[in-house]
């Protein structure tokens, strides 16, 4: 910066007379040229060489858009993972760029005011304020505002608040995007595979028919009340469970059904369910169609005196009161259907089970009904769960009818190849244990111990007399009708596909008329299950504005660079030379810029001293070396200037 003296009138004016040896302009047309041209060659190729200024933020604004382009896309491809290695430069790379193109913006904008007139306190701003911290420091400095104080300061905060937008723009959240997906799961009114125990068909299956219900049985109580049983099927919540336990349907009559609410499942066994093609981990939600039988049960007992009486009972029909097939177990439990050897029948079918033991005899008449729910099911990787659950609004069949109903024919009904006849006399027996041939007692079966024990039906105590027997009098109407209805539907999956629930699901969309089971078809939602890129907005924002400010400073400089006429001065040491009297240089042209000056003049040694030592009162400037006097050589340090 250039320290300019005030020359008072009892001191001599330097003038080029007296100071020969100083510079003076060149008078010679050698050293003479125009002012730059703005088509010129060397106007146009700074101009563009000032325009590649433009490809940093272009940069940056490429890569932000970028990123919201590929917003939702999985990090682990490779898009993603090289814009997240990119943005780990970017608090780093943005501040760096941005100095650069506002510190070369504020210059070409005080040296196009310059040529035109500029106030020196703006241009001291303008020159000065070219770091974020001189922007803050300079007011405090100059002690004076204007108005490019609020501008500088708003202008230099965009770098670091761009170089951290490069860098938080990306985020990583879970995947929420979802697809249309198919799912298969068996159809619960498929046919059974056998007519009974011990025909052609029930002598190939009916192992495979136990050891399923089996199975079922002896699960633990964690896996009796978990939404999936141990095979990995779904189970299909109970909705007059639901109900029971005071469940409060929502304005679509869905009911929560996740675990604790209190919606006890329709069966140990679930519903076999699998996408239609492979998905790997992914979140899932689609809605079962299907049914399950109910049974609604009302409970009595005739207490008696020991097993004679109880076996006596049952000799002489006192526990038979009603018309109909018999199916009992060897010897504690019966059941029996009442008129299903109608052709048709008017309402649902009614059932009585009778257990007995040397205590009692239980008897519960019960009817049989289908319910009919749409079960809403959600899935994390494979584990499955049906969240809420609601009646059909639109059941296919009346709910009198149950399977049995609907896959006899009207001779069947009247003739033993009835499917009551062969499921029932199934579930019976069902339930017989090894010691059950002996008949010395009378034993209870795990199909009884089911109703008291849930948790563990082949974990009994034996009495000293040899008793094994559960009362099942003890419990209430609705825990039997509940636990009843679990028992048939757990025996019904198992009769209809004893392989499909435990080991191979077949989808094949023929599979009931391969002799199999039927299956259903339904589309939901699949969402992967992996992290996806998140653009950020927030600082996608500050991106765009610290950018396109970072753009227009760079066109603005380039084209204000186009517009001068003078030479390129500022900002340089050779500018405290231009026309100082001090300073002994050969001539040259007053447009030379400052890099040419400082070039032509490298050799020449500047220094900040005294130019009127000769005088009583000194005079601080700067000049070449034969000018001045260096001020570290006075030795008069009262001396005044």
């Amino acid at each position: 910066m250039t320290v300019y003296s005030v020359v008072q009138q009892d001191e001599p004016k330097p003038s080029f007379k007296n100071l020969s040896h100083v510079s003076h302009e060149a008078n010679d047309l050698e050293h003479c040229e125009p002012i730059h041209k703005l088509l010129s060659f060397q106007t146009l190729l700074r101009f563009v060489v000032d325009l590649l200024l433009v490809v940093p933020p272009l940069l940056f604004l490429i890569y932000g858009f970028l990123v919201l382009h590929n917003e939702g896309r999985p990090v682990d491809t490779q898009v993603v993972r090289e814009l997240q290695s990119a943005a780990k430069y970017g608090p780093t790379l943005f501040p760096i760029v941005f100095a650069a193109i506002a510190g070369i913006f504020l210059k070409s904008v005080a040296a196009w005011n310059l040529e035109r007139g500029i106030s020196v306190l703006s241009l001291e701003y303008l020159l000065s304020c070219r770091t974020v911290f001189s922007a803050v420091t300079t007011p405090f400095s100059l002690r004076a505002f204007n108005f490019l104080t609020p501008f500088l300061l708003i202008f230099w905060a965009l770098s670091p608040l761009g170089g951290q937008a490069a860098f938080r723009i990306i985020g990583a959240v879970p995947n929420t995007f979802s697809l249309p997906w198919n799912f298969t799961y068996m159809d619960y009114n498929s046919k059974m595979q056998y007519g009974a125990p011990d025909s052609s068909a029930g002598s190939r299956i009916i192992s495979e028919v136990l050891g399923a219900f089996t199975s079922a049985l002896v699960a633990t109580q964690d896996t009796k009340l978990a939404p999936m049983d141990a095979f990995g099927n779904l189970k299909i919540p109970m909705l007059e469970a639901c109900r029971t336990a005071g469940a409060v349907p929502d304005s679509d009559n869905w009911y929560n059904a996740l675990p604790g609410a209190g919606c006890n499942y329709s069966s140990l066994i679930g519903l076999p369910v699998v996408p239609s093609t492979a998905t790997g981990a992914a979140n899932m939600s689609f809605v079962i169609e299907t049914m399950y039988m109910y049974t609604d049960c009302t409970l009595s007992h005739r207490l008696t005196k020991n097993l004679s009486e109880s076996l006596d009972a049952l000799k002489h029909g006192v526990v038979r009161p009603w018309g109909g097939p018999f199916h009992n177990s060897i010897a504690s439990f019966s059941i029996w259907v009442i008129d299903y050897v109608q052709a048709s029948r008017e309402g649902p079918q009614h059932l009585v089970f009778t257990s007995r033991t040397e205590n009692a005899i239980t008897n519960a008449s019960c009817t049989l009904t289908t319910t009919y729910v749409e079960a809403h099911a959600f899935c994390h990787k494979a584990d499955c769960r049906i969240a809420r659950v609601r009646e059909s609004a639109n059941p296919p069949n009346s709910t009198d009818l149950n399977v049995l109903d609907r896959i006899a024919s009207a001779a069947q009904k009247q003739s033993f190849g009835n499917p009551y006849h062969g499921f029932f006399t199934s579930f019976v027996k069902a339930g017989d244990t090894i010691w059950d041939p002996q008949n010395t007692h009378l034993y209870s079966t795990p199909i009884e111990y089911y109703f008291t024990n849930p948790g563990f039906p082949y974990s009994v105590q034996i009495s000293d007399n040899g008793f094994r027997g559960t009362d099942i009098y003890t419990i209430s109407d609705t825990v039997f009708s509940q636990r009843f209805s679990q028992l048939l539907n757990t025996f019904w999956l198992s009769s209809i596909a004893p392989t499909g629930v435990t080991d191979l699901f077949n989808i094949s969309s023929n599979a009931d008329q391969d002799g199999t089971y039927g299956v259903v078809t339904t589309t939901g939602d699949m969402t992967p299950d992996n992290f996806v890129l998140e653009c950020r907005r927030a600082w996608l924002a500050i991106l765009v504005i610290a950018s396109f400010a970072m753009l227009f400073a760079a066109i603005a400089a380039a084209v204000l660079g186009l517009l001068r006429r003078g030479p390129e001065i500022l900002d340089r040491a050779s500018l405290i030379m231009r026309d100082n009297p001090y300073v002994n240089v050969p001539a040259a042209s007053s447009m030379e810029n400052g890099f040419e000056q400082a070039r032509r003049l490298k050799d020449v040694r500047l220094c900040l001293g005294d130019v009127k030592s000769a005088l009583d009162r000194g005079h601080v400037a700067i000049g070449t070396i034969d000018v001045v006097t260096p001020l570290d050589r006075v030795k008069n340090e009262s001396r005044l200037y």
